[in-house]
C-alpha cells in the first residue's frame, strides 16, 4: 500500500485524498516527519482552511516526533471550528497525550475526560491513556477501574490486561498493605 500510495503522490501531490492516506501509511509505519511533510501544504497554508482531518494525522504524527508545541497549535485550530465537531474528542486525546508528555498530568486528565464525554466508538485507547495519566497522579484505585471499564468494552485488547497486572503490581509496591482495623476495647 507504502509503494502504492507513493506512486500515487508522486504524480498528483496536491491531491488531498491521496495526500491524506500516504501520510497515514507513514505514520503508521514509522515515517512520522515524512508523514508531516506531506501534509504541510495542507495544514500550514495561511490561505486556506485546515482540513479537520488532515490536522488530527498532522497532530498525530507531530506528537509522535515529539514537536508537542505544534500539536497542540494544530489540536487548537480544529478545536476552535465548529465545523470539525466531530473530531474535537480526537484533538482533545490528542491533548491529553501531549500534555502528559509534558508532565501535566491535571491538563492531560481534564483532556482525556472532555475527549471521554464525546468518543464515539470503541474508546479502550483513550481510556487506557486516562489510566495511565492517572497513574503517573498516584490514582492507582481510579486508574485500575478505568482500565477494568475498558477492559469490560474489548476483552480481547491485550496491551489493557497488561496495564492492569503493571498498575496492580506497582500499586502493592508502593502503597502500604492494608492492615485490617483495631477494635476499641469496651470498658468494663
Amino acid at each position: 500500500a507504502a509503494t502504492h500510495y507513493e506512486k500515487l503522490y508522486l504524480k498528483d501531490s496536491r491531491n488531498p485524498e491521496i495526500a491524506l492516506n500516504y501520510a497515514q501509511i507513514l505514520r503508521k509505519t514509522g515515517k512520522s516527519q515524512r508523514a508531516i511533510m506531506v501534509l504541510a501544504p495542507f495544514v500550514e497554508s495561511k490561505s486556506k482552511k485546515i482540513d479537520p482531518i488532515m490536522a488530527l494525522e498532522y497532530a498525530a504524527a507531530s506528537v509522535e516526533l515529539g514537536n508537542y508545541d505544534q500539536a497542540l497549535t494544530v489540536a487548537d485550530k480544529v478545536l476552535g471550528d465548529e465545523k470539525a465537531a466531530g473530531l474535537h474528542p480526537n484533538m482533545m486525546n490528542i491533548r491529553g497525550i501531549v500534555f502528559d508528555a509534558k508532565g501535566q498530568h491535571k491538563d492531560a486528565e481534564a483532556a482525556y475526560r472532555t475527549a471521554l464525554e464525546g468518543w464515539e466508538g470503541d474508546a479502550t485507547s483513550v481510556m487506557n491513556n486516562l489510566a495511565l495519566c492517572l497513574v503517573s497522579q498516584g490514582l492507582f484505585d481510579e486508574a485500575l477501574t478505568t482500565l477494568r471499564q475498558a477492559l469490560v468494552t474489548a476483552p480481547n485488547r491485550q496491551e489493557i490486561s497488561r496495564n492492569i497486572e503493571i498498575i496492580s503490581d506497582l500499586r502493592k509496591s508502593v502503597l502500604p498493605t492494608p492492615v485490617a482495623p483495631v477494635k476499641p476495647v469496651k470498658k468494663k
